[in-house]
């Protein structure tokens, strides 16, 4: 299930659905992502997500902080939460994108402004 979720994720991430589902990502936007994607290596990530059991989150150094989109597809409430009550600070940027700084620059810069 994870293998096939990252395949159609990699799939989908190419210039001509980049446009057509994220129209607010300008031209350079659609060609760093969908170059990103052709690097993106499935098995690796495949790997990553079910290692140690699937948690991949590490115990919370100094001033941990987690930008979010909300909703998000990848760290559900349930996910924040539990990074919470590990000691990362989670903030939501309310219907912004997996890649957050594209849709919502000037609100991921300033859910990061006061930490950085």
């Amino acid at each position: 299930m994870v293998r096939t979720e990252y395949a159609r994720s990699k799939a989908a991430r190419t210039a001509d659905g980049l446009r057509e589902r994220r129209p607010f990502y300008s031209e350079r936007d659609i060609e760093v992502e969908s170059r990103a994607a052709e690097q993106f290596d499935v098995e690796s990530a495949v790997a990553l997500a079910v290692s140690e059991g699937g948690d991949w989150t590490p115990s919370a150094p100094p001033r941990s902080l987690m930008v979010r989109p909300s909703p998000s597809d990848y760290i559900t409430d349930d996910i924040a939460e539990d990074l919470r009550r590990r000691g990362i600070e989670v903030r939501d940027i309310p219907g912004a994108e997996h890649s957050v700084w594209y849709s919502h620059f000037e609100d991921f810069m300033a859910a990061i402004d006061d930490r950085y």
